[in-house]
């Protein structure tokens, strides 16, 4: 064997890739990659971004994938509100 392996991209991780025999790859840049490492060379301050971000497309992507449940979004929805508030005041 060559050392080739078929593998499948994950699709909400851009640069992760999985096996058939359930092994995950990470193909990202290590400088770049959502590591514990690269977190804490952050400020507080991009950190705060960062989460401001990701709630936002939280948002965006209930409304575009979820089959609609209006209590169940109204629900998340607004608890993603609340918190990218606070976010958004502390930034």
């Amino acid at each position: 064997m060559d050392g080739l392996e078929k593998a499948c991209a994950l699709d909400n991780f851009e640069g992760v890739f999985k096996t058939s025999t359930s092994q995950v790859i990470d193909a990202r840049p290590k400088e770049s990659a959502p590591t514990l490492k690269n977190f804490q060379k952050k400020s507080v301050l991009e950190l705060q971004e960062l989460l401001a971000e990701s709630y936002e497309q939280q948002l965006k992507q209930l409304k575009e994938n979820t089959p609609y449940d209006r209590e169940h979004e109204e629900t998340l929805s607004a608890s993603l509100q609340s918190k990218l508030m606070r976010i958004r005041k502390i930034v």
